[in-house]
């Protein structure tokens, strides 16, 4: 496994983690010990990848965007990947719903 390949697999349970924190918790309650907690990860670890979790919300909202816009580019014809698109973000609608309820500056 390559560092890279590491550090984005990090990142990656960390957000994993800070998703399964949005199902009951409003994103500015949620601190980065829970988040720890939750990716058996130590804060060590968060913030030598993120900043803070806002960080860790941008990053991750950031793929989600690359990747819906490579679904989208999975259709034969415009429809069919507009549809794969909305697809793929629907599957991410804790994460959307809790990312953009917070209307505090460092939110989406």
């Amino acid at each position: 496994m390559t560092v890279l390949h590491s550090a984005e697999s990090t990142k990656l349970a960390l957000a994993e983690a800070c998703k399964e924190c949005m199902r009951n918790t409003l994103v500015e309650n949620i601190t980065v010990k829970q988040i720890c907690d939750r990716s058996s990860l130590s804060r060590q670890t968060f913030y030598r990848c993120f900043l803070d979790k806002y960080d860790l919300i941008n990053w991750y909202f950031d793929r989600l965007l690359h990747e819906s816009f490579s679904q989208m580019g999975s259709g034969k014809t415009i429809q069919e990947g507009l549809i794969l698109k909305f697809r793929y973000i629907e599957q991410e609608y804790i994460f959307f719903r809790a990312a953009f309820s917070n209307d505090t500056q460092n939110n989406l």
